[in-house]
């Protein structure tokens, strides 16, 4: 118990140092693995496993591909080309807000961030509208607008629909939540349209690494090499069974090989410090995973009657423990943990096992607001903005559409 009250005082001030920013986040995320480390809470290998992963893999890849299509012209070119389909600040916007949700719930999330929070922006900036690196901050709004819903073969959905057929229940479906992700996808548009003048004023974020400031000669031969290793990363793991990882991987070495980038230019492309925090994750959420912790803030929950009221009561409690898993671990082990343990409960018998799973993933949504979360870490550093912006401008909108989904379990209890 002692040691599970030190892992809870010690992720506060992490999280504490993380969102003021006074160091930088490999820094802080280094000191907290190795204080890990001496506490015997974690083993020196484990903590090395992270930066073994198929997250740094994809970092790698990704920062050489994009990098490549902005050296060699192409990111000017499809600005030019979207500035006269949308001839407007706002709508250029708000097509990329649609753009970027709808390709989040067919593509893995992870790969999005990595792909379009580079390219997708710098298109905008090149363009020479008026945008402000908030619109940076806007992404993960962007990707819980569609996260869980209709991504029916991310990992979280094929293990829940895994679990519902253990236990003969009905597996979720994409037109069950499609009503529901389009209200969600109304809802961020009436809020960028509420809060205009935080996204598009004379501010333009200039510290961003990957902007354009200043035209690139087009090179078409180069494009299309680095766009279809680009392309190939991010559509071919829909179909075949292969890493994200190692395509990134090849996908970068092709561009190198190719001249279309020089391996000097693709070592500056790559965000070290982004490296050595992610990697840092990885061992810190197998602390929190191997503590228990979780298992105890599960254990501690009521039984309820079967009535209708206690039954709304248990899916918002199993909401609120989704959402505190998901921001300090994983979504995965949200599910593995939460929802066999609600889909036993007597109370929950006569009730629809998806209404529970949705339920469990109206949670998740808080891992957007997450500093440990991988896609907070690579919006933050490419647009160099810190955790208070992030929260500042994406917490209105994750709590509305929490709210929301709230009503719709009451909603779908009733029905």
């Amino acid at each position: 118990m002692l040691m599970k009250l030190l892992l809870i005082f010690l992720t506060f001030i992490y999280i504490f140092l993380l969102i003021r920013k006074k160091y930088t986040y490999s820094i802080v995320s280094l000191i907290f693995l190795v204080l890990l480390c001496f506490c015997g809470m974690l083993s020196f290998n484990d903590a090395l496993k992270g930066y073994s992963s198929s997250t740094i893999a994809i970092y790698f890849g990704m920062s050489v591909i994009t990098d490549s299509l902005v050296k060699n012209g192409f990111i000017s070119r499809m600005s030019k080309l979207l500035l006269k389909i949308t001839r407007k600040d706002f709508l250029l916007l708000v097509f990329v807000v649609l753009f970027f949700s709808l390709s989040a719930s067919v593509v893995s999330q992870r790969t999005m961030t990595f792909v379009f929070v580079t390219v997708i922006f710098s298109i905008i900036n090149g363009s020479n509208g008026k945008f402000s690196k908030n619109c940076f901050a806007l992404f993960p709004s962007m990707m819980s607008t569609f996260c869980d819903s209709i991504m029916l073969f991310s990992s979280r959905v094929l293990l829940i629909n895994e679990i519902l057929l253990e236990y003969n229940k009905d597996q979720l479906s994409m037109f069950y939540f499609l009503p529901y992700s389009i209200i969600a996808l109304i809802i961020l548009i009436i809020y960028i349209l509420l809060n205009k003048n935080k996204f598009i004023n004379n501010e333009c974020f200039i510290k961003n690494k990957m902007v354009i400031k200043e035209d690139v000669g087009y090179n078409r031969i180069k494009s299309i090499i680095s766009l279809i290793a680009l392309l190939l990363c991010v559509i071919l793991p829909i179909f075949v069974d292969i890493e994200v990882g190692l395509l990134a991987v090849a996908g970068g070495l092709v561009c190198i090989i190719t001249n279309c980038i020089s391996d000097k230019e693709a070592i500056k492309s790559i965000n070290w410090d982004v490296i050595i925090h992610l990697g840092a994750i990885k061992g810190i959420c197998t602390v929190f995973i191997n503590s228990g912790i979780f298992e105890d803030l599960v254990s501690l929950l009521p039984e309820f009657s079967s009535d209708m009221s206690s039954v709304f009561i248990m899916l918002i409690i199993l909401s609120l423990v989704s959402a505190v898993i998901t921001y300090f671990a994983d979504s995965k082990i949200s599910v593995s943990i939460l929802l066999p343990i609600f889909l036993s409960f007597p109370c929950m018998a006569t009730i629809d096992a998806r209404v529970i799973a949705f339920a469990l993933v109206s949670g998740m949504i808080f891992r957007f607001l997450s500093p440990l979360s991988v896609k907070n870490i690579i919006i933050m550093e490419n647009a160099d903005i810190d955790m208070k912006c992030l929260l500042k401008i994406n917490a209105p909108y994750i709590f509305t559409i929490w709210c929301v989904s709230i009503f719709a379990i009451l909603f779908l209890l009733v029905m």
